[in-house]
């Protein structure tokens, strides 16, 4: 068959309202959406460099584990699970686990910031507290493992804090009023709340981030939330640590479900971002498999703070947006395990045998009283399945996700309609795959 494909990009571009030329990290920026409040995807690219606008309603339950059975008065963690909170409920005698503040931390993991106390004696036991928003939170969502453990606070570290954070572990002793946990993330909260009163002008209520579970620092305790019970936990000493009996807290065993959960509490505004990925920054130097931001320079940075302090000022995040995240489910949902099977290439004995399983499953998008002549109505019958007329077409996820399902749809439309060799179509869905780099696809899936 003849190439028919020169024009396609234009056609269906115009066709479509595609903007199919996409942002430079369109396949980074679909990736960052889809992992968002996942644990599977977050632990396996934890370096985060993106920050979205967030919301949690007015009556949704959070926890914190603590030595005091006090309210907690101002700034503080909370977790979504009571499990998570359990983990720190107790009288921490000479500091939390991994090091009282200033301390080393721990195997590399995020301490919560507990308080620590000594209740005189052997009997361990703590409180945990349950509370209620008393309003609707506005979050920032910093994405990625940006809280433990094994991930990486460089987005926090560079961009938001401006390389003011003390990462050096062998500091003095506990100060007066420590929150609890290292130094460094004593650090990024206080200074988290510092700006979101100074700077953004009270618009932020607190600081979303992923470790194990999802927590959030929150910045006013007793203006954010309402008390709803203190109980006692049962002394640590006679009984094993959450950790210790395999809970699903733990072990971090966690599931879809119960990230979709959290993601129901959680509400990520998906039309307002700033990421990295957006800018003309060298985020992979030599060949890297994640994003680094340690090696950037300064003023590369600069303007991505200043987008994120504009962001947060002009934008409120909304309940009611688009939900991007749910398009590229749909997308990995459909491609995913085809494209996996395609860039094998085990399963084909012949090219014949490629190509009759490739059109039978783009069957769909086939109109054989023009197909092969007009590929570009197939790429944009493709690309009209997974998103509605009526979605967003500007923004850089609109872009981004919208360019993703474009190279799949084109590359299929492509390989159907150039008539390839087996071992070149082949080919072409590795490259595909290599670019979209979806967890679904690696070999650890």
């Amino acid at each position: 068959m003849v190439n028919k494909l020169l024009a396609i990009p234009l056609l269906a571009g115009l066709a479509a309202g595609w903007k199919n030329d996409g942002p430079a990290n369109a396949n980074h920026l679909f990736n960052a959406v889809h992992a968002v409040m996942r644990h599977p995807e977050l632990a396996q690219f934890p370096n985060g460099v993106s920050f979205f606008l967030a919301s949690v309603p007015q009556g949704t339950r959070f926890y914190h584990g603590t030595g005091h059975p006090e309210p907690i008065p101002g700034l503080q963690w909370v977790a979504f699970e009571p499990e998570h909170a359990l983990n720190f409920a107790r009288m921490a005698r000479g500091g939390p686990p991994g090091g009282a503040a200033g301390g080393k931390e721990g195997a590399g993991t995020q301490q919560p910031l507990i308080d620590g106390g000594d209740n005189g004696g052997e009997e361990r036991y703590g409180y945990l507290h349950t509370y209620v928003t008393a309003k609707e939170l506005r979050l920032l969502y910093i994405d990625g493992m940006s809280a433990g453990p094994g991930g990486s606070p460089q987005s926090q570290d560079r961009i938001l804090f401006n390389d003011t954070i003390n990462n050096d572990f062998r500091g003095g002793p506990r100060v007066e009023g420590s929150l609890g946990g290292p130094a460094p993330d004593q650090q990024r909260a206080r200074l988290g709340c510092q700006m979101a009163s100074e700077t953004w002008g009270g618009r932020i209520d607190g600081i979303l981030r992923t470790e194990g579970d999802f927590e959030i620092i929150m910045c006013d305790f007793e203006n954010s939330l309402d008390i709803v019970r203190v109980v006692q936990t049962k002394p640590r000493q006679r009984t094993r640590s959450l950790e210790e009996s395999g809970s699903k807290f733990g072990k971090r065993g966690f599931t879809a479900r119960y990230d979709d959960l959290r993601g129901h509490q959680a509400v990520i505004d998906f039309e307002h971002m700033v990421s990295a990925f957006s800018y003309d920054i060298d985020l992979f130097p030599n060949n890297a498999t994640r994003p680094m931001l340690k090696d950037v320079p300064r003023a590369s940075l600069d303007p991505i703070k200043r987008d994120l302090d504009a962001m947060i000022l002009s934008e409120s995040p909304a309940r009611d947006v688009f939900n991007w995240q749910a398009v590229t489910d749909n997308i990995i949902d459909r491609y995913a395990a085809r494209l996996r099977t395609y860039a094998d290439g085990t399963s084909f004995e012949s090219k014949d045998a490629l190509y009759e399983n490739l059109e039978a499953f783009f069957a769909p998008f086939l109109d054989y009283a023009s197909f092969p002549d007009d590929p570009a109505a197939v790429i944009a019958s493709c690309q009209a399945q997974l998103i509605a007329p009526t979605a967003p077409v500007d923004g850089a996820v609109a872009q981004a996700v919208r360019h993703v399902l474009f190279r799949v749809c084109s590359t299929f439309t492509d390989v159907l309609v150039q008539d390839l060799e087996l071992d070149a179509a082949l080919d072409r869905f590795e490259e595909l795959v290599a670019y979209l780099g979806w967890t679904e696809l690696t070999d650890s899936n």
